[in-house]
């Protein structure tokens, strides 16, 4: 017996994307999940994370070091923002 035996879950190109079906199904079905948590598999893609945001779904994912990130903030800068040196 195949392990995905429907044909949508054949189509799906990688884990972040079929995480994303799964858990819009699982949310649609009123199953309680108080937060998401994943490793930077899942948290570097960043379809998966603006989903997430955009349904005001708490979530924690890791990222890589050198995954791009925003922030807007008007009380928070960087240290090169201060002057200062990054690293």
């Amino acid at each position: 017996m195949p392990a995905c035996p429907d044909s949508r879950c054949r189509r799906l190109s990688n884990k972040p994307e079929l995480a994303r079906r799964m858990l819009e199904h699982a949310l649609d079905q009123g199953i309680p999940a108080s937060r998401v948590t994943r490793d930077s598999v899942y948290g570097g893609n960043r379809s998966l994370r603006l989903w997430l945001w955009d349904r005001a779904h708490r979530f924690v994912l890791a990222v890589t070091c050198n995954e791009p990130l925003w922030w807007q903030s008007s009380l928070h800068a960087s240290r090169r923002d201060r002057g200062g040196t990054v690293g």
